[in-house]
């Protein structure tokens, strides 16, 4: 008997979700909304990837949230966009978290123009039988209107003649699948933006990069690149990668802009076999943008929300839009990049503790930042040791290990020693305990090649 109530009440679950499914609006793009505020330099607020559970849990991230909306009401900012992933699993109750922090900061006196759209998380839910719940899609997109205020996932607002355009993800994938449908849509907007005047820029938010731009070039959406491409006016902004916006990498320029955000909760890291100290300090710099729009530039300002202060120089876009006035390229990047150099006194230890191996040495300087580490090791014999990496069904053989630096750290606060562990490389194929090694390290900056390398005598 117990059985078949369960069964009627799965079998009703699954009736009534289709019914609230099927029965929406979330499949519709709204038509333009415009918008005029007085104001000579117009803000826009930008972040992304807040990763929220439900009230009472992950409290860090909730007042990270909290802390950001706070750091733009300070500075008064007139637009704020926020690219997706408000939710880590798209529930009631972590969007109802969401909106509690929302109204807490801006409350019905404020006057807050919005331009937000899903991510990928925001079409997930957790396990049936842990909330007795369906992800259909259209439910997921209705759910994402009634706790953020907006009237589709796909949006066209115009604020005092500069157009953004929020393109939300089709599902929770994050390849060219999640865009494919939506890519003649975004055409028009974008025609129709600059047919009214071409020498503005076009802000087209977008969960997932286009590919070959921002921070991993091999990562991103090829059909984004392919439209953007034909528009040097579109200025891209994403989410989804949780890159760490310390790096000057997080801006790109070649036929269009990119920018990229950085998750509100933590950093995440896009390349390197291990992070330095094991990656302790992923959530101690959260960051958010500022956009200054006037008539001749756009300025992009970061800021850390736990200080309110601004990190690093602000970005300039020169006004109106010219290919030939880009100055975050890659050509240029390269042509000004130089590799970091070594201190003297420079050595080698390793020590042990229930962590692991930790190999240490005094870290590498440059003018902006180290951001990788490669190492080799030569044993006895004189050989380097080969490293299997990557998972059982795809293993891959190479003769260094990339280290990650705590690059996302203001720079006051990066150790002036390297910490590495090493114990997923001691093994079978790779390192032997009790063996005597020559290491050879060697740094790069975000655009630079690897520094002349540092050796030292080391034994597990």
């Amino acid at each position: 008997m117990q059985k078949k109530i369960i069964s009627v009440l799965l079998i009703l679950t699954v009736l009534l979700s289709m019914v609230f499914s099927f029965s929406s609006c979330g499949e519709k793009e709204t038509e333009i909304q415009r918008y005029n505020v007085d104001t000579e330099v117009l803000k826009v607020g930008i972040m992304s990837d807040n990763q929220l559970q439900q009230e009472g849990s992950s409290e860090k991230y909730s007042d990270f949230l909290r802390k950001g909306l706070e750091l733009f009401k300070e500075k008064d900012v007139d637009i704020l966009v926020n690219a997706g992933d408000f939710t880590d699993q798209a529930t009631e109750e972590a969007y109802q978290n969401y909106k509690n922090i929302f109204d807490s900061v801006y409350g019905d006196d404020d006057e807050i123009i919005t331009s937000m759209i899903m991510g990928n998380h925001d079409y997930w839910l957790p396990m049936f039988v842990d909330c007795w719940e369906i992800p259909f899609k259209s439910k997921m997109r209705n759910r994402f209107m009634e706790y953020t205020g907006e009237t589709s996932p796909w949006t066209h607002k115009v604020i005092n003649g500069y157009h953004f355009i929020g393109c939300s993800p089709t599902s929770g994938d994050m390849d060219d699948s999640a865009y494919e449908k939506k890519i003649d849509w975004l055409k028009s907007q974008i025609e129709s933006a600059i047919k009214e005047d071409p020498n503005k820029p076009v802000f087209v938010f977008t969960h997932s990069n286009p590919i070959g731009t921002v921070n991993n070039k091999d990562y991103g959406c090829t059909n984004l690149n392919e439209l953007f491409s034909n528009y040097p006016q579109v200025v891209s902004i994403s989410g989804h990668t949780h890159a760490s916006l310390m790096s000057e990498s997080s801006i790109w320029q070649g036929d269009y802009t990119a920018l990229s955000t950085q998750c509100l909760s933590y950093v995440a890291f896009d390349k390197g076999d291990v992070i330095q100290e094991d990656g302790v300090f992923d959530e101690d710099n959260p960051i958010e943008l500022i956009m200054e729009i006037e008539n001749d530039k756009i300025t992009i300002r970061r800021y850390n929300i736990l200080t309110g202060e601004e990190v690093k120089d602000p970005w300039i876009i020169n006004l109106p839009i010219n290919k030939d006035t880009f100055v975050y390229t890659d050509e240029n990047r390269k042509a000004e990049s130089v590799s970091p150099t070594w201190n003297e006194g420079w050595k080698a230890e390793i020590s042990s503790d229930e962590n692991g191996v930790w190999l240490s040495f005094p870290a590498a300087v440059h003018p902006d930042l180290v951001e990788m580490y490669k190492l080799e090791f030569i044993d006895a014999s004189g050989k380097k040791v080969v490293f299997t990496k990557g998972d059982e069904e795809n293993p891959v053989e190479e003769d260094f290990i990339t280290c990650v630096s705590d690059y996302t750290k203001l720079p006051e606060e990066r150790s002036e020693t390297v910490k590495i562990n090493l114990k997923d490389f001691i093994g079978e194929n790779g390192l032997k305990e009790g063996e005597k090694y020559t290491v050879s390290v060697s740094a790069a900056g975000t655009f630079s090649e690897f520094s002349e390398a540092k050796t030292g005598e080391i034994v597990l």
